[in-house]
């Protein structure tokens, strides 16, 4: 008997993690699922389903499993022949490919070859709508070190009009820019799965005040161009998220900040917005800089909290000031006055350093973790469920270290090790032994580590 495909993806989930991107997989990971295409027609479909899932467009490439490297820009004419020739791919009779792309990732270069209409972008495009893709995320930026934005304007229509087009699939279930500025109005009319818009640092153009009815975007002044005017309030936020429920309605709010940014504004910010406190939405804060601009007075409005800690951070994090960070970011938790609506907590953390051998982290207590229990945190925060800690720390070789010595295999091996040292030594913050299979409700730990050339 056949199982449901909702199963064997399951299944499959625990192989790949929490990755969607095959850029993104280990080795082992990634001949796991080739195998399952090639031994099982059980679960060929869905192992394909996890190869394809993302469909990257980008001018710079990344060759798969040498992590950290990348190839010189590819030039024009073999874009051009890249792109025609996936778009046959595509449209071939024979392949269902369109049906297994969830996500389409598109990154901006500095001389944007990619939107010219030569490079025959439009064309796949063209045959991911014609051939009933189920996309649900669409991503389109601008490169990080381009440090420019780009106008909706500057693009050319064939290409403007395939990203438009996607946007209003009715699959699309979430949507992220960055880096570019006037919007149409179009990005912002949401359908009945849609649940996700993202900004970063980009605006809608100017809207007509006779046509902002139409839009489904509503806040409590300005609709569309509410957006477009954050720098007026004085926040000049790096990101801004929208999180969306059936009723179209703004439900979460995502703020990732720059230094400058204070509680004071932050404050009139969420005010401003006015964001519906009822039962069965979320509010959502992510916030870096974090220990400055939260306090426990924040907390019992919201019902999600998601701490992001990146590298983006003026001072670059140390495993012991994230200990630190984390120390008092528990404390403003056990400090929280009265009941808050609090349900989900998840910190994420991203670490660069410096590989040394195996007692690399020696010394550093993460003894917060124990006060990280759900059940102890249920007093001030009653409807607590769910608590995740997340650590990306990416290492550098000893000078003295020959990488090559090691070979890809031990390469491997010893980034597992490395990861499970670091579990191991978060965990001690957790006493293990005192819990006799009690109802304490502990918090998800996850370590990656990538260690690079």
């Amino acid at each position: 008997m056949d199982l449901p495909l909702e199963i064997l993806e399951e299944v499959l989930g625990h192989i790949v993690e929490e990755s969607d991107d095959i850029r993104s997989m280990s080795r082992s990971t990634l001949s796991t699922l080739f195998s399952c295409t090639l031994t099982s027609r059980l679960f060929a479909f869905a192992a394909r389903r996890q190869i394809f899932h993302t469909l990257n467009i980008e001018r710079k490439g990344r060759r798969l499993h040498l992590q950290g490297r990348w190839t010189t820009n590819r030039k024009e004419a073999e874009l051009s022949r890249r792109f025609s020739a996936l778009t046959d791919l595509l449209n071939a009779e024979n392949t269902d490919l369109p049906l297994l792309i969830r996500t389409v990732r598109i990154t901006i270069d500095k001389d944007r070859f990619l939107l010219q209409e030569s490079s025959n972008l439009h064309s796949v495009f063209e045959a991911l709508i014609s051939r009933g893709a189920n996309i649900q995320c669409l991503y389109v930026g601008v490169s990080y070190d381009t440090n420019s934005r780009l106008s909706w304007n500057d693009i050319p229509r064939l290409v403007a009009s395939g990203l438009e087009r996607i946007s209003q699939l009715e699959s699309l279930t979430r949507l992220h820019i960055r880096f570019i500025t006037d919007l149409p109005p179009l990005f912002a009319v949401t359908r009945s799965r849609f649940r996700n818009l993202e900004l970063m640092r980009s605006t809608f153009g100017n809207v007509a005040p006779s046509s902002q009815t139409k839009f489904h975007i509503s806040t409590s002044r300005g609709q569309l161009q509410f957006l477009a005017s954050l720098s007026k309030l004085d926040l000049y936020p790096t990101r801004l998220c929208y999180a969306m429920n059936r009723d179209t309605n703004y439900v979460a709010i995502g703020l990732h900040l720059g230094n400058s940014v204070g509680i004071p504004r932050v404050t009139t910010f969420v005010t401003h917005i006015h964001i519906s406190s009822h039962s069965n939405q979320k509010r959502w804060l992510s916030a870096n800089e974090w220990p400055r601009l939260c306090s426990a007075s924040w907390f019992p409005s919201f019902k999600m909290i998601t701490i992001k800690q990146w590298a983006n951070s003026t001072v670059q994090p140390t495993i012991d000031s994230i200990a630190v960070d984390f120390a008092n970011f528990v404390d403003i938790l056990l400090s929280t006055p009265g009941q808050s609506k609090l349900e989900e907590i998840e910190l994420s953390y991203e670490l660069f350093g410096q590989y040394i051998g195996p007692d690399t982290f020696a010394g550093v207590t993460f003894k917060s973790l124990n006060d990280l229990r759900i059940d102890s945190l249920r007093r001030q925060h009653p409807s607590l469920q769910t608590a995740v800690f997340r650590m990306a720390i990416q290492l550098s070789w000893e000078v003295d270290l020959d990488r090559k010595a090691h070979g890809r295999s031990g390469c491997d091996a010893l980034t597992q090790r490395i990861e499970q040292e670091i579990i191991s030594g978060f965990s001690e913050g957790i006493p293990l032994d005192r819990l006799s299979g009690s109802q304490s409700l502990l918090p998800q730990i996850h370590v990656e580590v990538l260690i690079v050339d």
